[in-house]
Parts: structure tokens; C-alpha cells; sequence
């Protein structure tokens, strides 16, 4: 999946994982070595954790119309964010993903499937 810069048009990052599952929420991003170009999407999320992490995330927090209504840079390992009124999803990557000249509060972004994943998804059903 892609997550897409509405006001801009821009691609934000080119392979956005979801996390789904209880245990995909629970676990996050914790023990990867690093999360390059790639991101995490938490549904029904308005506060993160970085325990256990090995490198600062930044954070878009997310309303149910998908426009950022909070955001945070460079957390650092063994913190936590601040919790965001009105979040509903966050999304999460490696520091250094969410600069002021990427997005901003406000901004509305879409996580997209490309064409050639929802092929491969529909063959797989």
C-alpha cells in the first residue's frame, strides 16, 4: 500500500504495512533493526509507545477522514507520545519520514492499494 500526500499529491512512503491483528497492534515495531522507507498503520490508535525499539519513529496521527490531526518527530526509543483527541488511526515510520516539507497538521493523506497489489490479492482469495 501507498500513502499518498492528498494536498500535494506526493507519495509519502511506498510500502505501508496495517496492523490488524492484536498482536500486530501489540507488537508494532518493536525488535525490527529498522523500518526504511516503509510504515505502520495502527487503526483505533491514538497514543504509541517506542519501549523496546531500536531507533526514533515519527508519528502522523489520523481522523476518521483520514486528516492529520496530530503529529510527532523523532521519538526516541523508551517513550511515549502524546495521546491526540480525535485520532483514530496512527501511522508510524522510521524518523525522518514526516518533515514539515512532507506533511503537515491539517493535511489529508490516503493509504492507496496499487494496481498491481490488488491483482495479486484477488488472485490470492
Amino acid at each position: 500500500m501507498v500513502l499518498i500526500n492528498k494536498k500535494n499529491h506526493k507519495v509519502i512512503i511506498k510500502d505501508v504495512w496495517r496492523a490488524g491483528s492484536f498482536s500486530a497492534r501489540h507488537l508494532g515495531l518493536i525488535g525490527k533493526r529498522s523500518f526504511s522507507e516503509k510504515a505502520l498503520a495502527i487503526p483505533k490508535c491514538s497514543q504509541v509507545h517506542t519501549f523496546f525499539m531500536r531507533f526514533p519513529i515519527d508519528i502522523l496521527f489520523m481522523d476518521k477522514q483520514n486528516i492529520v490531526v496530530g503529529k510527532q518527530v523523532g521519538l526516541k526509543p523508551w517513550r511515549l507520545s502524546a495521546r491526540v483527541k480525535g485520532a483514530a488511526y496512527v501511522i508510524e515510520a522510521e524518523a525522518g519520514s514526516f518533515g514539515d516539507d512532507i506533511v503537515i497538521n491539517g493535511d489529508q493523506v490516503v493509504i492507496l492499494i496499487p494496481d498491481d497489489q490488488k491483482q495479486t490479492k484477488e488472485g490470492s482469495a
